[in-house]
């Protein structure tokens, strides 16, 4: 014998509004997170654009991350960004990851962007451990697969 599960046309359109009601929900709260994350990454941009490196170690980097990855391999990162040229075009790709983790939340974001040497991807690493998004990780390439692997793990 089979069994047919009818639902009646108004509650159809109840059940309807509630699952378009909950996927707004769950799009709202999800950019909520990801919009201080966004503005870390723009204020990132606009020092690293200034050639302001020691700002942004100083500001934007935890302490404790600062143990695993020293000052020194941060400013080199950022000279040999600068060594590429003047950055332009800088786009945020559509999309994002974000997981916590014992209360500490790690973000994704993706950008591209030209140089002289050609166009580019960037993946940037955030997490706030209760004090504000601040830089973990950032890999440009002009490859994207080389940018997802070096921060898969995150």
């Amino acid at each position: 014998m089979i069994h047919r599960f009818y639902v009646p046309l108004e509650n159809r359109h109840t059940m309807k509004r509630t699952l378009f009601l909950l996927l707004i929900l769950c799009l709202i709260l999800t950019s909520c997170g990801t919009a201080e994350a966004e503005h870390a990454a723009d204020q990132f941009h606009e020092k690293l654009d200034a050639g302001d490196y020691e700002w942004i170690v100083d500001n934007m980097i935890y302490e404790e991350d600062l143990e695993v990855t020293p000052r020194e391999s941060w400013l080199a990162f950022f000279e040999l960004v600068e060594s590429w040229g003047k950055i332009t075009n800088r786009q945020r790709v559509l999309g994002f990851s974000n997981k916590i983790n014992n209360g500490v939340t790690t973000s994704k974001l993706s950008y591209t962007f030209d140089t002289p040497l050609g166009f580019m991807y960037e993946r940037i690493v955030l997490v706030d451990r209760g004090k504000g998004f601040k830089l973990l990780m950032i890999s440009m390439n002009q490859k994207e697969s080389v940018v997802e692997a070096d921060t898969a793990g995150y």
